[in-house]
């Protein structure tokens, strides 16, 4: 079992006697920024006592005290973003010489007690104030190895941030939760994306405005930077983004269309990033995109002079194209313009940089990503990095399914990239929180500050203050995350363990793949030769994987805990075992459709283990963690294209439903209907 020191100490007992209280001591200027940050904890003992002297107050103060200060210690400034943190007696100064800093020094501070900042809307809280043994790592000068640390909330789909950010009637409190929870993990930046629900001039769009500045407003004030995303082109709008183009005509054309459109995202609103993207699976011609991209970065910089403008520089390897005798993948004109625009390199799924990328939109690796990511750092050029924590449709969480494996990704990426130069840069492309999938987005936040020497490292820290109960989930969570890369990203199991809706199954015979092409049941009860062997391979694999899931979950099933997170991993864990084996029941079945030989009861048993998924699902969605849970898994009305909440697909296992009956068809030769389980 592998730990960091601060969390030996943390689980090693205490150098003094329990504390009943924490008291955040700002200055007197900074006291309703801290006091707002303090409440979305959500923990009463800690309060906030603002002085006009907090280095004299907090000597007098009672419990675990805390100034937020300046730099004081040596007379020096602390760079922007860098905070410091010393012990005066029993009490601790935070310095930094921004807001931003001082609230991630405190954090900081509150972690070395116990406390984890798991989920922007619940904290985990220890049960008692604790003095560590060992406070080394904290008692130091920290100094982020990444500028700008944040997530993109991808608002295209409806998700929490969707609800919390974009809906102008939602209360501005989830907003600054997700802000404060950005802080507390070490972040920096909070993107999301614009659905056009906002075109033109509206009481919706008014509305959007005034709650958007509140956010923005509150954002700065914590030392938040925050971004828009857009898209450039309506043609390659398969969602209900914002886009700034519905057609592509001459310059004054294409100005006088974009302006109403960048007026109304951007009047009153300070906006530090403009993003943009170009869609999927659709290509503007060359000449025109690169004309485009300028004159939508001018007309940015028109309105919003001080902002970065940065694009997406997207996968898809099915869409090539040739400018000034350069043959390179379409998403690349993005890096052409004669403009300082800062690409985001993007990967997708649980893929990463630098290994297999399984043919997720036709990609074998990412290479021409990854040899442009890493020329950039090594020659210390502007670049971002924009990898996923979850991919969605039919792969995380509707299905369900919790991949620690993401975690392992994210690590590798950043090891490797930082390997050959500075980054400055890492935006993470989040999509959800329940299913532990905000295991992803806290690790990765906290290693885009500083990068622990293992991908483990992060996963045993989170769960320390758990006690017994976390380390033998830690350890669950690390396996679980070397099973999956060996069986699902090595061995290229993940078709079978992620799903397909019917418009993916369209796509495939469009030639339209995003994540790997799964297997239909109909063409696998039909192999022969070769592939057949290669199938049967694949069958064997998933036995295996099937069976180490099992092992991986069985110590975390064991456990008597009423710890709520404990029971999250455990429903995570024991779902990718149940899932593994209904994908290798109806695996098995079709291969011995393919060979002549009977499937015996396996459609039966894989019946039967969706009855155990359903209960697995209950208890999961019976215990969510954001306040508002029903509108996660119930059909309901937003501005995205898919009117039902995130997790509706999962509450109806309407995936495992769909697969069962096409595998039936295929090798019972019924003709039961199958839920499409698309928009």
């Amino acid at each position: 079992m592998r730990h960091h020191p601060l969390v030996l100490a943390l689980l090693a007992g205490c150098a003094g006697s329990s504390l009943d209280r924490v008291v955040l001591i700002p200055s007197t200027a900074d006291g309703d920024v801290v006091t707002a940050w303090a409440r979305t904890i959500g923990d009463d003992r800690i309060v906030v006592e603002p002085s006009d002297d907090p280095l004299d107050a907090v000597a007098k103060a009672k419990g675990l005290a805390i100034a937020l200060v300046a730099p004081t210690a040596d007379g020096t400034d602390l760079p922007t973003g860098v905070d410091r943190e010393r012990q005066v007696d029993d009490a601790f100064v935070v310095e930094g010489s921004d807001m931003g800093a001082r609230l991630s020094g405190t954090a900081r501070v509150l972690e070395a007690f116990g406390w984890r900042f798991h989920h922007p809307q619940q904290t985990f809280k220890p049960d008692a104030i604790v003095r560590p043994d060992d406070l080394s790592d904290l008692l130091t000068e920290h100094v982020p190895a990444i500028e700008r640390r944040g997530l993109q909330l991808h608002t295209l789909h409806p998700i929490e941030g969707l609800y919390d950010l974009w809906d102008p009637t939602a209360d501005l409190g989830r907003a600054d939760a997700i802000l404060d929870w950005i802080t507390r993990n070490h972040g920096n930046y909070l993107q999301w994306v614009a659905l056009d629900d906002i075109t033109g001039e509206t009481p919706l769009s008014d509305a959007w405005t005034a709650h958007t500045q509140a956010i923005v407003a509150d954002a700065h004030a914590r030392g938040v930077q925050v971004g828009i995303g857009l898209q450039l082109f309506g043609t390659g709008n398969l969602q209900r983004a914002f886009d700034l183009l519905d057609t592509v005509g001459t310059v004054d054309e294409q100005r006088t269309a974009m302006a109403p459109r960048l007026d109304r995202i951007t009047s009153g609103l300070d906006w530090d990033v403009i993003s943009l993207s170009f869609g999927e699976f659709f290509s503007e011609d060359p000449a025109r995109f690169i004309q485009s991209l300028e004159l939508t970065y001018d007309e940015i910089h028109a309105r919003l002079p001080d902002a970065e403008v940065s694009t997406s520089i997207h996968v898809g390897n099915d869409l090539s194209v040739t400018y000034k005798g350069e043959t390179f993948l379409y998403y690349f004109l993005g890096t052409k313009a004669d403009r300082p625009i800062v690409p985001w390199i993007h990967t997708v799924m649980y893929y990463d940089l630098f290994e297999d990328a399984g043919g997720a939109y036709h990609h074998d690796q990412f290479d021409q990503h990854r040899a442009f990511m890493l020329d950039a750092v090594r020659n210390d050029k502007p670049v971002g990095y924009f990898p996923e924590s979850q991919y969605w449709i039919a792969f995380d969480s509707p299905v369900p399914q919790n991949y620690p494996l993401y975690v392992r990704s994210r690590w590798t990426d950043l090891s490797q990239i930082q390997a050959q130069g500075a980054l400055h840069e890492h935006i993470l492309f989040s999509t959800g929180w329940e299913w532990n999938a905000w295991l992803t987005d806290t690790t990765t936040l906290r290693e885009s500050e500083h990068l622990d020497a293992d991908p483990c490292d992060s996963i045993t820290w989170t769960y320390a203050p758990h006690g017994d109960a976390g380390a033998v989930v830690s350890d669950a969570m690390c396996a679980m995350a070397d099973s999956q890369h060996t069986w699902l990203l090595e061995k290229r199991l993940t078709p079978y363990i992620a799903s397909f809706d019917v418009i993916m199954e369209v796509g495939y015979g469009l030639g339209k793949v995003s994540q790997p092409r799964r297997p239909l049941f109909r063409d696998l009860v039909a192999l022969t030769g070769d592939a057949l062997e290669a199938y049967r391979t694949d069958v064997a694999n998933l036995a295996t994987y099937a069976d180490e899931a099992d092992a991986i979950a069985a110590p975390v099933d064991a456990l008597t805990t009423d710890d709520p997170w404990i029971a999250e991993a455990k429903d995570a864990l024991d779902i990718d075992a149940v899932r593994a084996h209904f994908a290798h029941l109806t695996a098995r079945a079709t291969l011995a459709k393919a060979d002549g030989t009977s499937p015996g009861t396996d459609l039966d048993d894989a019946e039967a283990l969706i009855t155990d998924a359903a209960a697995i699902v209950a208890r999961r969605h019976a215990a969510l963690w954001d306040p508002e849970p029903e509108r996660l898994i119930t059909h309901n009305d937003n501005p995205t294209i898919y009117q039902y909440g995130y997790l509706a697909r999962a509450e109806e296992l309407c995936f495992w439903h769909r697969e069962l009956a096409l595998a039936r068809n295929a090798v019972e030769g019924t003709s039961l209907s199958a839920d499409g389980c698309g928009l």
